[in-house]
């Protein structure tokens, strides 16, 4: 059973801080699992399940998001720095309160933070691209 529903919690002003703390904390858990020594990953992944988790559509055009910002720039940090910026800024559409903020605000930075040594690459020219990758070719 989801927290959704078993709190009756739904993505506005009242429900919002418990989703939003539940989810990245879900966030947290992917990226630091204590099994593995606190080194894990996958928290983008983690990000785009809970946005689909708290609304379908919300979640369609996360989805969205990073798929063109990725294909668009060819680097998957570039998608994975738009995710972050939809989902805050959907927090800050919706109105959803000053504690969804600073979560959203928080879980953005803590993207930067974790990877600040892609941006580093992505500076210097030595990022991986995904067309070299996957072996497609850009527009």
């Amino acid at each position: 059973m989801s927290l959704k529903l078993l709190f009756q919690a739904s993505l506005d002003s009242s429900g919002a801080v418990l989703l939003y703390l539940n989810g990245y904390s879900v966030i947290l858990g992917h990226i630091f699992p204590f099994y593995m020594r606190f080194k894990g990953g996958k928290g983008t992944a983690a990000l785009i399940g809970i946005i689909i988790g708290m609304n379908g559509f919300l979640g369609l055009l996360a989805l969205l998001t990073i798929i063109i910002a990725t294909l668009i720039t060819d680097y998957i940090i570039l998608g994975t720095l738009a995710l972050t910026l939809y989902m805050l800024g959907i927090t800050l559409y919706l109105n959803l309160g000053l504690i969804p903020i600073l979560v959203a605000l928080s879980g953005m930075f803590l993207s930067l933070w974790l990877h600040l040594p892609n941006y580093k690459r992505l500076q210097n020219g030595t990022e991986s691209r995904v067309s070299s990758v996957i072996g497609y070719k850009r527009f």
